[in-house]
């Protein structure tokens, strides 16, 4: 990790419900009790639920450099679906978000 990448705080970034595909497309940003999708801004925000799910739990490592979300698969998901079967991270393995500015 260089010296201007930050880890990122477990139960900042998640997958929101069963029902979205867990990939760097709909990750979504807690902002207090609320859910916001960091690429698509079209929609409103969402709230948590018992189907929200942390990206790290999807086996994927967040760190965070110059107003940018990294993310890697380092190890297996321990997120299933209500069945008990496996819910596994898809699309890239690696992946780059701009964020939002803070303001």
């Amino acid at each position: 990790m260089s010296k201007n990448t930050a880890p990122v705080q477990k139960g900042r970034f998640f997958i929101v419900n069963d029902v979205d595909r867990p990939c760097e497309e709909l990750i979504a940003e807690r902002r207090g009790n609320k859910l916001v999708y960091i690429k698509d801004k079209n929609w409103p925000a969402m709230i948590v639920t018992k189907w929200t799910v942390s990206v790290e739990d999807f086996g994927i490592k967040l760190t965070e450099s110059g107003g940018w979300l990294h993310g890697e698969k380092i190890g297996p998901s321990a997120s299933r679906y209500y069945d008990g079967r496996i819910r596994g991270w898809q699309w890239e393995p690696r992946f780059k978000i701009k964020l939002e500015e803070k303001k």
